[in-house]
């Protein structure tokens, strides 16, 4: 049964509160942090203000691992547009991309 986005988001907070948000540093992930200076607690801070408004799908099986879930959201910051795919695990929220739309 799938996740109210609410419900996602606050796991996500109380991941992150508690020190387990693994921001995967992938290619796409690591340039867009480059570009906009972004540090972690810079990334942390957007993954934490995500909101209802953000959301843009899920939840939809990773194709990595299958019959694990990840939600997708879209948010703005310093006039990019930011993609950002995440799952919850048992014991942490996994962050797989946080970059720009377009790359």
């Amino acid at each position: 049964m799938a996740m109210t986005i609410e419900s996602f988001l606050l796991e996500v907070r109380r991941h992150t509160k508690d020190g387990n948000l693994v921001i995967v540093p992938t290619l796409k992930n690591r340039t867009t942090r480059r570009m906009l200076g972004l540090s972690v607690v810079d990334l942390e801070g957007i993954v934490c203000n995500l909101s209802n408004d953000d959301f843009h799908e899920g939840p939809v099986e990773d194709r990595d691992r299958p019959n694990e879930f990840l939600y997708i959201f879209k948010t703005e910051y310093l006039d990019e547009m930011l993609y950002i795919k995440i799952k919850l695990q048992t014991d942490e929220a996994r962050c797989i991309s946080i970059h720009l739309d377009d790359i």
